[in-house]
């Protein structure tokens, strides 16, 4: 039952103690002194207490409580009641029962051991102060004081066990308080510790936007958490439904070419099924996971799904070598970062695309100034030369043959129509304004008319009545018209195209026909990137931002047709 004491605790207690005595010791003393009695010599015992009590009070205050005084102070007590007692009566004395102090004061600041030991001087001392008033000692008279000092000696017995057991009692409470205290701390600190590290996971994601790095950062960051001897990033490509490595650590060489379908089952399947996070025990037995070769060594493996709302990107997979029970905090800690790769990845995978996006329409700006370019140098260009050669040779003909001069006038005049011709059609291939005030088919039956005159072209629009479009779909509607037109004036070999507008199931069909060369659709797929042109593929572009379904059918000899099918509503 012995426990240590907390000494600044126990001082004051024991100081607070002595204040009271020391008080009800003046307040007996002046009713002695009102009842004339002879306590003349407690009073300088009285103030020298009080000194020293004042004293240990002031080094309490002040933090200046030496331990070895708690020591001298317990002999202090000691012979300042042993002195009141002798000097007011011994065991009559009415200061009898303070003989219990001493006793208090050591149990407070010490063991049971130590508080039995006070009880055995205690009993003592009331002895020998029974002893200091008889005038003879004898064997009778010892018997007697032996007898009388039995019921202060039970009761010093009863005090000291009674002090320890309420000691014990509040030093085990205060234990417990304090475990709780330490423990609650403990958990504050962990969870301060998660609560930075995963503040820093979040930084590490977001302070990204390549893709590949924020694959990597998911690995790196997870291993802050967890540890495991091998892990991979699982992203859907390919056909779809195709499970594929794009990250790793410790992976085999082989195993990062592994692909694995979504319905493969087992751990990734259960995953991709609607679990956020499982635990798969001895992942080599595993129908999916048992696939890679690095996982046959292990003993756990943990799948946590790479999920946003309804979209599903992949699979997150770590593998220990020994078995791993994962706690509710860590599991739900380990989806918050998963939650925070997600939609890092998802940052990455928009800034790419937004990146892929922005080429893509610098690459059609370049490609439309070239072909405006082109256009230019083909058309207007060669009109304008021909203005300039016309107009300097009319002026040598003023004078060697000024009756030739009204014959090249005439001709400078049509040269100067077709080249204007050519301009406005330059022109209305750039923004016609028709588009705006009198709609698609007006505008494509006018763009027909200009081939007609400018590139002796047998444009035939062929069109339904359409309902009111919208001026940004009607717009991509006639530059997509103009793009295959251009292919097939380059390519096709005719001069009959034929353009076909209708509306089939809430869609606008769009139809551009020639019965030229044709030629092979795969070939030409497969070699843009060595072509100078990518008409076709700037049609697909357009058709798919207007969430629309672009198809071409060609084979040498067997002409050309695209087929363009667009949602009216969007």
């Amino acid at each position: 039952m012995d426990r240590p004491r907390t000494p600044d605790m126990a001082e004051r207690v024991v100081t607070s103690v002595r204040w009271l005595v020391l008080l009800v010791v003046l307040v007996i003393y002046a009713i002695g002194q009102y009842l004339h009695a002879e306590f003349d010599l407690v009073l300088p015992l009285l103030g020298a207490a009080l000194i020293y009590n004042g004293l240990l009070t002031i080094l309490l205050v002040a933090r200046r409580f030496p331990p070895i005084l708690s020591t001298l102070a317990l002999f202090l007590d000691g012979a300042f009641i042993f002195g009141l007692i002798a000097l007011t009566g011994g065991t009559h004395s009415p200061f009898l029962l303070l003989i219990f102090l001493p006793l208090l004061f050591i149990t407070l600041r010490s063991g049971f051991g130590y508080s039995l030991l006070a009880a055995l001087l205690a009993i003592l001392s009331y002895i020998v102060v029974a002893l200091l008033q008889e005038p003879q000692i004898d064997l009778d008279t010892l018997i007697k004081i032996l007898v009388d000092s039995v019921p202060y000696a039970l009761g010093f017995v009863m005090i000291s066990v009674s002090l320890s057991v309420w000691a014990w009692q509040e030093h085990r409470r205060l234990v417990q308080i304090q475990r709780r205290v330490a423990d609650t701390q403990k958990q504050l600190e962990g969870a301060y510790e998660r609560i930075q590290a995963a503040y820093d996971v979040a930084a590490t994601l977001r302070s990204t936007m390549n893709y590949e790095r924020v694959l990597e950062a998911i690995l790196t960051e997870l291993a802050r958490f967890v540890d495991f001897s091998v892990g991979f990033v699982l992203l859907f490509g390919g056909q779809g439904e195709e499970l594929r490595v794009v990250s790793s650590q410790n992976l085999l060489v082989r195993d990062r070419e592994r692909v694995l379908r979504a319905t493969i089952g087992g751990g990734v399947g259960r995953v991709l099924a609607g679990a956020e996070v499982l635990t798969v025990q001895d992942p080599g037995r595993d129908p999916g996971l048992g696939q890679f070769m690095a996982l046959n060594e292990m003993q756990t493996a943990l799948c946590l799904a790479l999920r946003a709302g309804f979209e599903l990107f992949g699979v997150v997979v770590i593998a220990s070598r020994d078995q791993q029970t994962y706690s509710p905090a860590q599991l739900n800690l380990l989806q918050g970062l998963i939650n925070q790769a997600v939609i890092a990845l998802q940052n990455s995978m928009l800034y790419q695309s937004l990146t892929e996006e922005r080429d893509r329409i610098i690459d059609a700006e370049e490609e439309a100034r070239h072909q405006l370019a082109r256009d230019l140098h083909d058309g207007p260009a060669q009109g304008l030369a021909a203005i300039v050669m016309k107009t300097d040779f009319i002026r040598r003909l003023l004078d060697r043959d000024p009756t030739r001069v009204k014959d090249e006038l005439r001709l400078l005049e049509d040269i100067a129509r077709q080249t204007t011709k050519e301009v406005r059609t330059l022109l209305f291939q750039l923004r016609p304004v028709s588009l705006e005030t009198q709609g698609l088919t007006s505008t494509l039956h006018q763009y027909a008319e200009k081939l007609r005159e400018t590139d002796a072209l047998n444009v035939i629009v062929e069109a339904e009545e359409l309902p009111e479009l919208d001026s940004n779909l009607a717009a991509s509607v006639f530059t997509i018209v103009q793009e295959a037109i251009n292919n097939a004036k380059k390519h096709a070999g005719t001069p009959d195209i034929w353009v076909r507008l209708g509306v089939r199931d809430e869609n606008l069909l769009l139809e551009i026909e020639d019965r030229g060369k044709g030629f092979d659709v795969a070939a030409m797929e497969a070699s843009y990137d060595k072509r100078g042109s990518l008409g076709m593929l700037n049609m697909r572009e357009r058709a798919e931002r207007l969430n629309g379904i672009f198809a071409v059918q060609s084979a040498p000899g067997q002409g050309t047709l695209i087929t363009i099918a667009v949602p009216l509503l969007r």
